[in-house]
């Protein structure tokens, strides 16, 4: 293409931009851009006060692949092949931030809730809806548990394990501390209470009431790798007698029924130790 320097306005009008509007500009109201010959309208307008990148059009920077531009009414794209850095002292973002892939922090601090202002905390799993819960009113942690009730700093929903210990295979192995509700029946039958124990010694309080009675126990067990220890065993009113046994790393209950008839007896547990169930399995208590 040639240079104007040597050509007349009317031989090489059509390569000069202007603004589609008698008078040129027209104060604040946005006019095109276009050709010399009115042939071909650009994606920009111009007034006095703004620069505006019209429709879906984009502002490309380098090359077609990095660009600004609106992709729907109200929704305004910042797009790059690669990366987008933003370097500031502060970066300030009023409103909702809707985001979509991984999310790596590298260095500093990251509070979330700095102004202490009553605003609830939650992450979902998959199927779960609140696999983390910080309730912003009282700052208290909900695990699987959306809703709060207790006055403790961290409420379990479910059965609670918290392992510590080494991972073997798969399963979570000692240094477990796990909570366990369940029923059995009082029937000189032996069920069981807790499976997969592992070799690893472990320590169990096991609390009992009798159904429709009064009669209540608390034992304390140690489980380890040659049986089962009782080391305390208080009893409220006249509860059945119970033996503990440790058969093929699993622990089990014998309720001793002393008037031949069948007792029903709702359990509670809380232990500390050995666990080898697979990760996903909750314990149960209840079998044979």
């Amino acid at each position: 293409m040639a240079a104007l320097g040597a050509q007349s306005i009317a031989s090489s009008y059509e390569q000069l931009l202007h603004v589609d509007a008698d008078g040129g500009g027209n104060g604040t109201t946005h006019v095109s851009l276009k050709d010399g010959d009115n042939g071909t309208t650009f994606p920009l307008t111009l007034a006095t006060d703004a620069v505006m990148v019209t429709s879906t059009n984009r502002l490309e920077f380098g090359d077609n692949a990095s660009y600004i531009h609106q992709s729907a009414d109200g929704v305004l794209d910042l797009v790059s092949d690669t990366e987008i850095e933003l370097t500031a002292t502060t970066i300030d973002i009023n409103g909702a931030v809707d985001l979509d892939g991984a999310l790596t922090q590298d260095a500093g601090a990251v509070v979330f809730n700095e102004a202490g202002a009553d605003y609830d905390f939650r992450v979902e799993g998959a199927g779960v809806a609140n696999a983390l819960f910080v309730d912003g009113a009282n700052g208290r942690v909900g695990i699987n548990n959306g809703t709060i009730t207790s006055t403790s700093a961290v409420d379990v929903g479910g059965s609670g394990r918290f392992g510590c210990g080494n991972a073997i295979s798969g399963h979570i192995s000692a240094g477990n501390f796990m909570g366990l509700n369940g029923a059995t029946e009082g029937d000189n039958t032996v069920n069981l209470l807790k499976a997969g124990l592992g070799s690893e010694a472990s320590l169990w309080v096991v609390a009992g009431n009798q159904v429709g009675t009064s009669n209540r126990f608390t034992d304390i067990v140690v489980c380890h790798s040659t049986g089962v220890t009782v080391t305390s065993a208080h009893n409220t009113g006249s509860p059945d007698t119970r033996t503990y046994s440790v058969v093929s790393e699993s622990l089990k209950l014998l309720i001793n029924v002393t008037d031949g008839g069948e007792q029903t007896y709702n359990l509670y547990m809380t232990g500390m130790g050995g666990n080898e169930l697979a990760s996903t399995t909750a314990p149960t208590i209840g079998g044979a």
